[in-house]
């Protein structure tokens, strides 16, 4: 509540302390904020205002300093006058500063219409805060207070009425209002069911309320039970509990509005850390149940060992049986054994064999993970513990940079070195082989990645990785066992992998070009060679 019209009320006897002052500075270190310093002769005073959705405020700011950097001045004729006096506009959430020749009008709405002028006498504006291009040399229009008469609210509830009406209580006050004089069980009838003489008893008392409001001599910063809701109030409130009363209301209003912006970024980290840091604590807990499942590879392995010795055990293993034979196994029972048809049965053992050490293999590397999988798992649960748990802005933003530096997690916007997004192969004499991973990422290698002379590849009439080779290029050629490898890997990642030859396109990147409005990965050559390899499984180096 920290735009309701009686915390306006309340605030404009504090800062009446300030008339009569002179306007020696006035200046913005932050968007959509504004400060003004007043000197009396003897000490500065601090008036802050904040134009920014959701946290449109105006304050003295009892303890502060202006930065050394950052900062700029606003609206320099101003500074010199004296402010003469301060206007709350009746029932309207607006205050106006009237200095000796030039008028400040705050508009406090809490939304995007919250805003700061500064008029000329004639009212002709000089200055906004936001949208200046926009007001700039209009008159400011008079505002009047345009709400309905509670009275005459017929198709509102109690409460709507309470709220929205010329009472201008407010959701909250009007709850409180209700509380307080037993109405809750009524708050949600229409003001047409109620008598004229129990509307008008129930108009005097929450006018009465409404006066009361502005004389407590305390304010408060409350936290709602229900939804832990942060807001400023000048009276207790049911169901609220109270976090901190205080003497001054611009000091109450500003705890609430450096409390809601902290707890507002707060959001905003932990939405970009938390979804992140538990999509990797799933991944984790997921990768650690299939390295605890040791039974599942050590079956594999002794199915495809007996598999290879049933087939060893058959009388002519140098045959080709086709793509299936039945046996019996040493128990008796029938196996079918798929078979490569192209393949006798001694080398269809071998490949059983293989298969099964494989299988050994895969089951070692689980056991030998899983520690490893459990210890990056209990250090992520730490991390999305310690980051529920903050309690400041400064504690997220360093566990984010942390995190990043750790490489824990990616974090959204914050792209990779580009070099890192390729598959990289070490070629030897120093050339390096870079490989797309798919049709954008192949757009992203050779149209921002690749300079002119360097060496691009391709198989010919056929889809796969364009492969970008980095290096001793400028003569556009490569030491021929260079040139061989690095077409042998991008034949093996294309369509063309399982062919026993293949043909691969190779030329400087600066012939390549992409027509415009061509499909993602498409690209033409003005120039090509050609050389015929088998295609290789690589060893990735990066």
């Amino acid at each position: 509540m920290l735009q309701n019209y009686y915390t306006l009320l309340k605030l404009k006897k504090e800062l009446n302390s300030l008339i009569g002052m002179k306007l020696i500075e006035f200046f913005s270190q932050e968007k959509d904020s504004a400060t003004f310093n007043f000197f009396d002769g003897a000490k500065e005073t601090f008036l802050h205002f904040s134009a920014v959705p959701f946290f449109s405020a105006l304050y003295i700011n009892h303890r502060f300093s202006r930065a050394k950097s950052n900062t700029s001045d606003l609206c320099p004729e101003l500074l010199g006058d004296y402010l003469q006096e301060i206007i709350v506009y009746e029932s309207e959430r607006i205050i106006e500063f009237k200095f000796i020749k030039f008028a400040v009008v705050f508009h406090i709405f809490g939304g995007a219409n919250s805003n700061l002028f500064v008029c000329k006498n004639d009212k002709k504006i000089v200055f906004a805060l936001n949208n200046s291009e926009k007001f700039l040399t209009q008159k400011l229009l008079t505002v009047k207070g345009n709400a309905q008469d509670f009275l005459d609210l017929k198709d509102k509830t109690l409460l709507d009425a309470l709220a929205k009406s010329n009472l201008l209580l407010g959701k909250n006050y009007a709850t409180e209002f209700c509380f307080l004089n037993d109405l809750n069980d009524k708050k949600d009838f229409l003001i047409e069911n109620f008598s004229e003489n129990e509307l008008q008893e129930i108009y005097q008392k929450a006018t009465a309320f409404a006066k009361n409001l502005t004389e407590h001599s305390e304010v408060y910063k409350l936290k709602n039970i229900e939804n832990n809701e942060i807001i400023f109030s000048l009276i207790p409130l049911n169901n609220f509990e109270i976090l901190k009363s205080f003497d001054s209301t611009s000091d109450g209003i500003k705890s609430v509005v450096v409390q809601n912006f902290v707890d507002s970024r707060k959001k905003e980290l932990l939405k970009d850390l938390l979804p992140k840091l538990k999509r990797d604590f799933k991944r984790l807990n997921d990768s650690i149940k299939i390295s605890e499942n040791l039974t599942e590879p050590l079956e594999r392995a002794d199915k495809y060992r007996s598999y290879a010795e049933l087939l060893l055990s058959q009388p002519n293993i140098k045959q080709r049986v086709g793509e299936e034979i039945e046996l019996l196994d040493w128990n008796g029972k029938t196996e079918k054994i798929k078979l490569d048809a192209k393949l006798t049965l001694l080398e269809n053992a071998n490949k059983y064999f293989s298969k099964s050490r494989k299988a050994l293999v895969d089951a070692e590397t689980r056991e030998k993970r899983l520690p490893i999988l459990k210890a990056k798992l209990e250090n992520i649960k730490s991390e999305i513990e310690k980051i529920e748990n903050a309690n400041s802005i400064k504690d997220l933003e360093k566990m984010k940079n942390e995190l990043v530096k750790q490489s824990t997690i990616i974090m959204q916007n914050e792209e990779r070195p580009i070099a890192t997004k390729f598959r990289v192969f070490d070629l030897g004499e120093g050339y390096t082989l870079y490989v797309g991973k798919n049709a954008a990422n192949n757009d992203e290698l050779t149209m921002k990645f690749a300079k002119p002379n360097d060496i691009w590849l391709h198989a010919r009439g056929s889809s796969g990785s364009h492969c970008v080779v980095k290096g001793d290029t400028n003569d556009g050629k490569l030491p021929k066992p260079i040139l061989k490898a690095a077409a042998e890997i991008a034949a093996y990642y294309s369509g063309a992998k399982n062919a026993k030859y293949t043909p691969v396109c190779y030329t400087q990147k600066k012939y390549v070009n992409k027509p415009k409005g061509a499909n993602v990965g498409a690209v033409t050559l003005q120039r090509e060679s050609v050389i015929m390899v088998e295609p290789r499984v690589p060893q990735v180096v990066g």
